[in-house]
């Protein structure tokens, strides 16, 4: 059986297509696990910076270093978060290799005259435009881990610090820890709608709208 030059084209494009998918997926589990190892060490250096020090020394860093250590988790928050935008975006992506994937299988499965066994789909309408199924966890977990890294820079930068006759005073003003739950609501309110966007850029991007 000869195949015409469209056929060609179709198998070689779901070859290529198919790879792009799995590397895709590569991608997005190498890119978790960095940033899951960027988020754990701040927490192992404080870990092992207070673990041996005694109480004065503890509060000598805390006085000392309070601004830029909350300047620092500030920062680590904003990168997780562009990075939760990065690896969603790459997600979105593999839900586009996966149409396409699935319109060359559909290219094929359409004239067939005898009836063939078939598990894997093809709609090019899946999968689903939204990546709220098994995603959801990844982006919760990026919420969470960001969330709470906003929250104790937020404290960091908003402490006071006093000199008694005892030595430096370390206070967290009232308001600060009233505000901590609804800047903690925000955030994730935040990872959700920003999800949810690019989601929707990316389902017009798809569609050629403007």
């Amino acid at each position: 059986m000869s195949l015409s030059k469209l056929d060609e084209f179709q198998l070689k494009e779901y070859e290529n297509i198919s790879q792009a998918h799995f590397k895709t997926n590569e991608m997005m589990v190498a890119f978790y696990r960095y940033y899951l190892l960027i988020m754990a060490l701040p927490i192992s250096f404080l870990g092992a910076a207070f673990t041996s020090a005694s109480e004065e020394e503890k509060i000598s860093l805390l006085v000392n270093w309070y601004f830029s250590a909350g300047v620092f988790l500030l920062t680590i928050a904003f990168l997780g978060f562009f990075m939760m935008c990065y690896l969603t975006g790459l997600k979105l992506d593999a839900l586009l290799y996966a149409r396409t994937v699935n319109g060359v299988r559909a290219y094929f499965f359409k004239d067939a005259s005898e009836e063939i066994i078939r598990v894997l789909p093809i709609e090019i309408t899946q999968p689903t435009l939204t990546i709220f199924n098994f995603h959801t966890f990844i982006v919760l977990s990026f919420a969470a881990f960001n969330s709470l890294y906003l929250i104790v820079a937020f404290i960091l930068l908003n402490i006071n610090v006093s000199t008694v006759n005892s030595g430096p005073k370390i206070d967290i003003p009232d308001c600060v820890v009233g505000v901590s739950p609804v800047l903690i609501a925000i955030s994730f309110i935040v990872h959700v709608l920003a999800t949810m966007f690019l989601s929707t850029m990316h389902g017009r991007d798809w569609r050629g709208e403007a």
